[in-house]
């Protein structure tokens, strides 16, 4: 079992409306909580990388370190410390630092919004009333699902991407539905992924702990493992009182193509 190792989280508002509405605000202003933000950006795009996380993290502190005028001073040679600030110091070391990932770091967010795009299509089968999906929702007929719609990648970008980044899906399903109904109150386009992760590090935790709870509950047909898996799921802390799981109605499009080519049985 794996757990994300996070500051204490800031309280939210307990709906989902209101927790939009956050976001919503922030979206032109800075990072109200930088080191989470961070953090959660270092669990997301490097979800097995220990050693890239880590320097993504030291990179990122040191910049604030630097933004902040601190100086470096304890047992350090005075000549020496008086050269390393000359040449930029902390600030030159960490965007050196983060420039050897930020290639890493765009090729993550475009992973991640297939993966968010399952794990979303996955709740919405499980929630709509109107289905009953023969074996139940689950991770394939979610990827079949993206198919459907024109300018998606193919299948097997989805099927990768799942792959890579599914102990980190809940987070991003909670991220990406933040974002998208942020900038939709906003009357902008789309938003991001990461830009929920970095404005809104405390709403996005509390959200990805609703689909923690719903990954853990629904057991895959055949294997009956959970969809999520607990042994290697970076988990977010629960709260007492989780947001509600946030489903979309499906279209009758997607319903019909369940209930024929998938050999769904409706209701």
């Amino acid at each position: 079992m794996r757990g994300m190792h996070l500051p204490t989280l800031a309280p939210i508002p307990n709906s989902l409306s209101e927790t939009i509405s956050l976001l919503a605000e922030r979206l032109s202003g800075p990072m109200p909580f930088p080191r989470l933000s961070f953090l959660l950006v270092g669990y997301m795009a490097w979800p097995e990388d220990n050693a890239n996380r880590s320097a993504w993290m030291a990179g990122n502190l040191a910049l604030l370190i630097s933004a902040s005028g601190a100086k470096l001073s304890a047992d350090i040679e005075p000549q020496t410390l008086r050269a390393f600030e000359m040449f930029g110091g902390l600030g030159a070391v960490a965007e050196l630092a983060l420039h050897k990932l930020q290639d890493q770091l765009v090729r993550a967010q475009s992973r991640w919004l297939h993966v968010a795009d399952i794990m979303q299509n996955i709740v919405d089968m499980d929630k709509d009333g109107r289905l009953r999906v023969a074996g139940g929702a689950s991770i394939s007929k979610a990827q079949d699902l993206t198919q459907r719609h024109s300018n998606t990648p193919t299948k097997t970008v989805y099927v990768t991407s799942w792959a890579e980044y599914r102990h980190v899906a809940h987070v991003l399903a909670a991220a990406a539905w933040l974002s998208r109904e942020a900038h939709k109150q906003r009357g902008a386009q789309p938003g991001s992924i990461i830009a929920a992760a970095l404005l809104a590090p405390e709403v996005v935790i509390r959200l990805a702990a609703s689909y923690q709870h719903f990954g853990f509950s629904l057991l895959t047909h055949g294997l009956r493992r959970p969809v999520l898996d607990p042994d290697n799921l970076w988990r977010v802390p629960v709260p007492p009182e989780m947001l509600p799981l946030p489903a979309r109605h499906m279209s009758d499009g997607d319903l019909s193509y369940l209930t024929t080519e998938r050999r769904a049985r409706p209701k």
